[in-house]
């Protein structure tokens, strides 16, 4: 989407997904920003968690103007990719 980029990596034997996410110092200089940012897209997460059929490693990459989403934004933003992605 505009403001996420989520990758997915299919792992054989693995009995969970994983979550990483990444914002960089050039998205928001800002500590607290960028801790909301991972905060936020952690709770979203964990609210589809369990709905997920698949299982591996997901990967959330911010981009620009990222930073400045509220939790309701980024938990839309994920959705939308996770259902890009078929998960």
């Amino acid at each position: 989407t505009k403001h996420l980029v989520v990758t997915f990596l299919e792992v054989p034997g693995s009995a969970t997904i994983k979550l990483g996410i990444t914002i960089s110092k050039k998205i928001s200089k800002l500590a607290n920003k960028r801790n909301y940012f991972k905060r936020s897209v952690r709770e979203a997460f964990r609210k589809v968690r369990l709905s997920l059929s698949k299982v591996g490693e997901l990967t959330v990459n911010a981009r620009q103007g990222s930073a400045e989403l509220s939790s309701l934004e980024v938990e839309i933003e994920l959705l939308k990719c996770l259902k890009r992605l078929s998960l």
